[in-house]
């Protein structure tokens, strides 16, 4: 049996799954929960461990325009149910 977290780093959390999509990691698949609640996968790595590291300790830096970007993306999935 596939141990969840071998598959990917998942998070409800848009304003984290906004960060990482704006640091170019790949969202690998979605998962809908209800019309407002989507989980994001992103691709599991070394890269995806240390970026998730610099944003929950403030030491993260990104382009502000590719975050908005990113976020408004992530929107986009969640209410117009679009499925990755």
């Amino acid at each position: 049996m596939e141990n969840q977290k071998d598959k990917g780093f998942f998070t409800s959390d848009i304003k984290i799954a906004s960060f990482l999509l704006s640091k170019g990691v790949s969202i690998c698949e979605t998962e809908r929960h209800n019309s407002r609640k989507v989980t994001f996968i992103f691709e599991r790595s070394d890269k995806t461990t240390s970026l998730i590291k610099d944003y929950l300790t403030d030491k993260a830096i990104v382009n502000p325009r590719l975050l908005f970007e990113s976020f408004e993306n992530l929107k986009s999935i969640i209410f117009e149910e679009i499925k990755l």
